[in-house]
């Protein structure tokens, strides 16, 4: 089993001189006044490094604070794993969790989920065939469950994201996507 190491050269790469040290404003803390700079260069950095133009600017600017400093390069690698499976793909954050859907709008089916409460760790539900598992896989988490989605893990910055985990928000995009049919 192969796994993405946030430790290896490549993704640390990924970093671009230093993403934690973008500016920060202490007084901006959990808001969305955070300095338009900072949300802009996050957001380009996003898009650049993992096409993910469909994650929305709230959810930007939820991980943009510098509490999530040691967690944010998961949070996008994981967001771009959930993007990348259509350009029709869409995250936006609600309130305590991002929610990927096909499409974006009130009534687009979610294929994914993220909750982001705390910067110390978050947690994924995705929507995946009964006979599809992996060890990391949970029930949901009291306060952290949706419907449709049927497996659940909690990562934090020190957890390496399972590199098989492009293959299921695959298959939980298209298990969604043939419901429509």
């Amino acid at each position: 089993m192969e796994f993405v190491s946030l430790q290896s050269p490549d993704i640390a790469s990924w970093t671009f001189d230093g993403i934690a040290n973008l500016p920060y404003s202490p007084t901006a803390r959990n808001s969305l006044e955070r300095p338009q700079s900072y949300g802009d260069e996050l957001l380009e950095f996003a898009t650049n490094k993992f096409g993910i133009d469909q994650l929305g600017p709230k959810a930007i600017a939820k991980i943009s604070g510098k509490a999530w400093d040691e967690l944010r390069l998961n949070v996008l690698v994981v967001c771009g794993m959930l993007l990348d499976v259509s350009p029709d793909a869409f995250g936006e954050l609600t309130t305590t969790y991002i929610k990927f859907t096909i499409g974006n709008t009130h009534t687009s089916r979610v294929y994914a989920a993220m909750w982001v409460k705390n910067s110390k760790s978050f947690t994924i539900g995705i929507a995946l065939p009964e006979d599809c598992k992996h060890p990391l896989f949970t029930d949901a988490l009291k306060g952290m469950s949706y419907k449709g989605l049927t497996r659940y893990v909690t990562m934090t910055s020190e957890d390496a994201i399972p590199e098989q985990f492009s293959d299921f928000a695959e298959i939980a995009y298209k298990l969604r996507l043939s419901e429509l049919e």
